[in-house]
């Protein structure tokens, strides 16, 4: 198998002795299921890593999708529908949310700002819009939040349970999860205020704040359980013979709702197009998935089901080193051609 992928393997060792990764697991399938697996480094493939921003479309996202399909929420419902709200966020949907265009701004420091985790929504809605609501793309981990405490809010149920219950059983996930009890978790950094790795503790700060469990960030894996959830989008949303998502939710989902603005999202996937990209050159227009700030990453080309998961754990080497972003476009693009004559 690994003869078939020569150039893949090539730029993975070579990632890891330019120091763009600690160490790295790759998986590439597509409909059919998983074709190759590959570790580079001292690293096993049981690892489990912080998934990061992957959370918001394999935990948040898909939960959003389910409850769609199953009459508890719609793309176009109200934050008023759910929350006492003020007047300029009145109107902020759940597609808005889902597509990032709400206006809620990026970033907060909530664990700074936020008197206390059971507030965050009250806090968050009460802060002035980045923009006006609907004018343009602004990635936000607010918006997640937000999105995710409205599931808690249909379900009446913490967002760690509804994932184990809703998504991680029906797809057999045996290593996914969020405050992750696992033998063999990738540190993921250095704490600056401890001094010793973060191992089994999210990274993102805002996550950490709220116990870890958010719409965000949060989730950990593996690469076996990603490559199970990413052979299910592949192949329009089934698994194990089974309909997790519907053909026409996921439809849905990939379209592209930001048509002239800054960047192009579905619901919570962020879509390939002819701007510079994380999917790289090769994957064909319209293709999806999301990366995550750790060094993960999950992408399903459109048109021939191929799947590409990359879990690494690059901030290990500081927060800084942003060589993973080229280093994706480099990768994505050798597989997408091996995988051609494979």
């Amino acid at each position: 198998m690994k003869n078939a992928f020569q150039d893949t393997i090539r730029l993975l060792e070579q990632g890891l002795e330019e120091k763009v990764y600690p160490y790295s697991v790759v998986a590439v399938g597509n409909r059919n299921g998983e074709i190759f697996r590959y570790c580079v480094g001292e690293v096993t493939e049981d690892k489990v890593f912080d998934l990061a921003s992957l959370t918001k479309i394999v935990s948040t996202s898909t939960i959003g999708f389910q409850f769609i399909q199953q009459g508890y929420l719609s793309l176009h419902d109200k934050l008023s529908d759910f929350f006492d709200v003020p007047d300029d966020k009145k109107d902020i949907t759940i597609k808005n949310l889902m597509t990032h265009t709400s206006g809620l701004p990026a970033y907060i420091d909530l664990m700074d700002q936020c008197p206390s985790p059971d507030q965050v929504v009250n806090f968050i809605l009460h802060w002035p819009l980045a923009i006006p609501v609907g004018t343009d793309v602004i990635y936000s981990c607010m918006g997640y939040i937000v999105l995710a405490k409205i599931i808690e809010q249909i379900k009446g149920m913490p967002m760690d349970l509804i994932f184990n219950q809703d998504v991680a059983q029906p797809l057999k996930l045996k290593n996914t999860g969020f405050c992750l009890q696992h033998p063999n978790i990738a540190p993921t950094a250095i704490d600056n205020k401890t001094g010793r790795p973060l191992c089994g503790v999210v990274h993102d700060q805002n996550a950490r704040y709220l116990g870890g469990i958010s719409g965000n960030a949060g989730l950990f894996s593996d690469i076996h359980d990603l490559s199970i959830f990413a052979q299910m989008l592949a192949n329009g949303g089934v698994i194990y013979g089974h309909e997790f998502i519907s053909k026409r939710m996921l439809q849905v989902a990939v379209q592209n709702y930001t048509e002239g603005m800054s960047e192009h999202r579905g619901l919570g996937f962020s879509l390939k197009s002819q701007r510079s990209h994380p999917a790289g050159d090769l994957f064909s227009i319209g293709s999806f998935g999301h990366t995550g700030f750790t060094g993960t990453s999950l992408w399903v080309d459109k048109t021939s089901g191929t799947y590409v998961v990359f879990l690494t754990n690059r901030v290990y080497l500081g927060v800084s080193n942003n060589k993973i972003i080229r280093f994706r476009r480099l990768l994505h693009n050798t597989i997408i051609s091996e995988i051609q004559g494979f």
